[in-house]
């Protein structure tokens, strides 16, 4: 089904909630599907894993080298470049990596040049992106579905009564 880039992001962050992402983080990943979206449908794929936690991270230093789930650590590396760190080393160099560092490029006008997950500042090119509507595979779609469910508040009275919902009384 086609989406719209505001859509994809919508449900990526709603999903990456629902997975136990904070929520900084959770952004940070709907903002990257979304670029991705616009570049190639097809790498949507590749985050259907993204979100299956552990979400722990481990940092060892000289380089600084982050390891764990992208979705976690790709912030990380891009807040220690930003603070002035050379050389950050991570364990990704996919299509969601380059759609992260994209972001940073458009929220803070530095590239981050990246050679096999390598990242230093500088020397990085900034594609533009198309706006453009998508067609997001069902496998994708789905997972996030199912994520984004989690978040959900239980149909219950008690949760009406509550605040969720019209309430027990929808008078409008």
């Amino acid at each position: 089904m086609k989406r719209s880039r505001n859509e994809i992001e919508g449900m990526a962050l709603k999903a990456a909630r629902g997975a136990g992402v904070p929520l900084g983080h959770a952004e940070d990943f709907a903002r990257a599907a979304g670029v991705m979206a616009m570049q190639d449908e097809t790498t949507l794929l590749s985050l259907v894993n993204a979100l299956d936690g552990p979400f722990d991270v481990t940092t060892t230093d000289d380089p600084l080298q982050f390891h764990g789930p992208l979705v976690m650590v790709a912030p990380l590396a891009i807040d220690a470049l930003r603070s002035g760190t050379q050389r950050v080393v991570l364990n990704d160099d996919g299509p969601a990596l380059t759609a992260y560092l994209h972001l940073v490029a458009q929220d803070t006008d530095m590239s981050v040049k990246n050679e096999g997950g390598v990242l230093t500042l500088g020397g990085g090119e900034v594609p533009r992106i198309p706006i453009r509507s998508v067609t997001v595979p069902d496998a994708v779609w789905t997972v996030w579905e199912a994520l984004a469910a989690r978040t959900y508040v239980p149909e219950t009275d008690a949760s009406r009564l509550s605040g969720a919902g019209a309430g027990l009384t929808d008078n409008d």
